[in-house]
């Protein structure tokens, strides 16, 4: 039927993690998080302070955040494979992005994800509080993972 619960679903020990509602993860280790008013020029600022580490972005993406479960089917959001590709060969040739860096294209998809809708998918399916729940440090991995992420040769 339709009337699963998160039980439910627990119990057929699918999943590879528990379905978590990501706008109820707090990430802050300690250290203050970004903000939703600030700006994106600010955090560029910000991350020019710390040094991201790909394998703690990783992290991140597969686990407490829980992005893999969108980002593992095109249906509902881009694929991770390929973001850094795409990017840069495709992003980036867009007016609107005229004087972004691959770097600030992803901040701004993180912190402010409805500015810019890649084209075939509804606006709103993000979570748009990210800048409430990362620290610089960890928005800093989360794109260094993000930029790992080319298209296989």
């Amino acid at each position: 039927g339709n009337n699963w619960t998160i039980e439910d679903l627990l119990a057929v020990n699918q999943f590879p993690i528990a379905p978590v509602d990501p706008s109820t993860v707090v990430m802050t280790g300690g250290d203050p998080v970004i903000g939703a008013d600030t700006e994106l020029s600010v955090i560029m600022e910000g991350l020019a302070e710390v040094t991201g580490d790909p394998q703690a972005g990783m992290t991140l993406y597969n686990g407490s955040l829980a992005w893999m479960g969108c980002h593992m089917n095109a249906a509902v959001a881009p694929v991770l494979e390929g973001t850094w590709t795409r990017v840069q060969e495709e992003r980036l040739t867009l007016p609107q992005f005229a004087d972004y860096t691959g770097e600030m294209y992803l901040v701004e998809s993180i912190t402010h994800p409805n500015d810019y809708i890649v084209p075939g998918y509804p606006a709103n399916v993000m979570p748009s509080n990210f800048a409430n729940r990362l620290t610089y440090q960890q928005l800093a991995d989360l794109v260094e993972y993000l930029k790992s992420q080319d298209q296989p040769n």
